[in-house]
């Protein structure tokens, strides 16, 4: 469990301010290594690559604060369903995978530790929900944490459920087979598994749910994952049809997801990512919300209480590019007949915080919106402009004032500042 007076230090530290020191970083010791023997330069090489690993462990803690804070505010509906754990809980739709049912909430957050869900817990049990999907410790065993202290933590979570809301009907899911990382192993996540199992078996209104043996093709099948932890609209269909008895709702995934589902080409959590939003359908009175990792990161439909508002948000890692916008487009409108009421759009972050010219950065964008009025060609596009970032990039400013001259010239677009 992260200590409290550790997350108060960081918290303040945005994902933004990482990612300039990074790049400072790589620069320096690029330089360097450039105008050095090999042999210091391989030394460098060692140190950049330790530096990026730096990087990326602490870049995730203010990230995971941030969505667990963000619950906080967020008042759940009467007798939610709720899905906790970590990332292979939040890279998931949910909601929509069950036809976007109001009571169905999302608190799953990405690099998640059994001690941390149970230090939030209450942003969520507070509200007494009528049931609760937990699946937790695949990040503890690839983290060093042992299968007991993962069990210990989980129980702890099962006393408090039980203790604030005993009517509570708690769902412990088994850990997915993923690939071997520090001590997480196959054997190290089934013995986890049993022992939850256990103390499921001895809890009232607690039922253990085994997805172990389906997802063992997780490992050598990019059907099922493309990074063999996470995974691809197909697993997420065969998950939701196990756990659909249970929800009482059928899922809106195809019986051919195999088949259908696309990755738009691509990689890792973007390209899982758009396998759900090729399957997932579309409404004439939709609200479609694309953008980057702080799109994605936002519960928009509980914040604006409207179902029909559905996140688009891109995999992980801060900053949005055009392009990858744009394959998000992409997956999602083929073969669908129905066009939203609205597209929202927050990209180009990396495009404009980087080294392209600003002029190509507008002509990628206008082509953006040409892409997605083609597809969504009655579609009422609205623009967010950038936020501005701790280096007060003068570029944003310029770039989100072409945004607004662009509107005037647009009856169908929109700014929103």
């Amino acid at each position: 469990m992260i200590m409290q007076n550790r997350r108060d230090a960081i918290y303040m530290t945005s994902l933004q301010e990482w990612t300039n020191q990074r790049r400072h970083i790589m620069t320096s010791l690029y330089r360097k290594f450039m105008d050095k023997s090999f042999a210091i330069g391989i030394k460098l090489f060692l140190l950049l690559f330790c530096l990026c690993c730096f990087h990326f462990v602490q870049a995730d803690i203010p990230f995971r604060n941030h969505r667990f804070d963000s619950w906080t505010g967020l008042e759940m509906p009467k007798d939610a369903i709720v899905f906790v754990g970590n990332s292979i809980t939040d890279m998931h739709n949910w909601d929509e995978a069950f036809g976007s049912d109001p009571r169905i909430v999302n608190r799953g957050n990405s690099g998640a530790l059994s001690g941390e869900v149970l230090q939030n817990a209450m942003s969520w049990l507070q509200y007494h929900p009528a049931k609760v999907f937990l699946m937790i410790g695949t990040n503890d065993l690839g983290s060093d944490t042992s299968e007991y202290a993962i069990v210990k933590n989980i129980s702890a979570l099962v006393k408090l459920v039980r203790k604030e809301s005993p009517q509570t009907q708690l769902y412990l899911q088994s850990i997915l087979p993923a690939r071997d990382q520090k001590l997480r192993t196959l054997q190290t996540i089934q013995a986890t598994n049993k022992m939850i199992r256990e103390l499921a078996e001895h809890t009232p209104n607690t039922t253990y749910i085994d997805l172990y043996p389906t997802f063992l093709p997780i490992l050598d099948n990019k059907v099922y994952s493309l990074d063999q932890l996470h995974l691809t609209a197909y697993g997420y269909k065969l998950w939701c049809d196990i756990i659909s008895p249970y929800i009482g709702l059928n899922s809106v995934y195809p019986d051919d997801a195999e088949m259908l589902q696309q990755d738009a080409g691509l990689w890792g959590s973007h390209g899982m990512r758009a396998t759900y939003f090729s399957l997932l359908p579309i409404q004439d009175d939709d609200i479609l919300f694309f953008g980057d990792e702080m799109v994605k990161n936002g519960e928009w439909a509980e914040l604006l209480h409207d179902t029909h508002v559905k996140n688009r948000g891109t995999g992980w890692g801060y900053g949005g590019s055009i392009a990858l916008t744009s394959a998000m487009v992409d997956a999602t409108f083929p073969g669908k007949t129905e066009c939203p009421k609205t597209v929202l759009l927050y990209t180009a972050t990396d495009d404009v915080n980087g080294d392209m010219d600003l002029v190509e950065v507008e002509l990628k964008y206008e082509n953006l919106l040409k892409q997605i009025h083609n597809v969504a060609p009655d579609a009422q596009i609205v623009v967010l402009t950038l936020m501005p970032t701790n280096n007060n990039n003068p570029r944003i400013v310029e770039f989100n004032n072409w945004l607004q001259m662009l509107a005037e010239t647009d009856s169908n677009l929109k700014v929103l500042e």
